[in-house]
């Protein structure tokens, strides 16, 4: 339902992508945004047209905090309509992929990342997360629960 004060801009949901990043010790990667309420989040953007989703989350990782990330796979995918948190009243379908990175050296872009941080993913859901990401993590725990590590 778009509510009544609000103007529609799309016509149609957009895709996006999402990177839940895991470093060699096992920990993930969160990022504060401005766009979320300064909620921290995981680092993703906007599929160009003509690209695929794999390779949108390779480009929006290294625009967004300088790593280079392999995607191990899709983990889970999530409808956002008119997401309360966001600063935008828009539809989107977020694509959130489990990622590799041999660093934790990240670079944020601080335009729209203000802050980050490694955590181990047991302890992530204790922190102030838009809910996306909350549910996002919540995934990663139960899909790594039999094995305790990324392959």
């Amino acid at each position: 339902m778009v509510r009544k004060d609000s103007i529609l801009v799309q016509s149609y949901p957009e895709a996006t992508v999402g990177a839940l990043i895991v470093n060699e010790k096992g920990e993930i990667l969160l990022v504060r945004s401005y766009k979320w309420g300064n909620k921290y989040t995981v680092p993703g953007g906007h599929i160009e047209l003509g690209e695929r989703s794999e390779a949108a989350i390779k480009r929006e990782v290294k625009e967004e905090v300088g790593l280079d990330v392999e995607p191990v796979k899709l983990l889970l995918v999530q409808e956002a309509i008119f997401p309360a948190d966001y600063v935008k009243h828009e539809h989107y379908i977020f694509m959130d992929y489990l990622c590799r990175s041999k660093s934790s050296a990240v670079k944020a872009d601080g335009e729209e990342i203000q802050g980050y941080l490694w955590v181990e993913p047991d302890d992530a859901l204790e922190l102030e997360l838009e809910s996306f990401t909350r549910n996002l993590v919540t995934e990663y725990l139960k899909d790594m629960a039999p094995r305790k590590t990324v392959k």
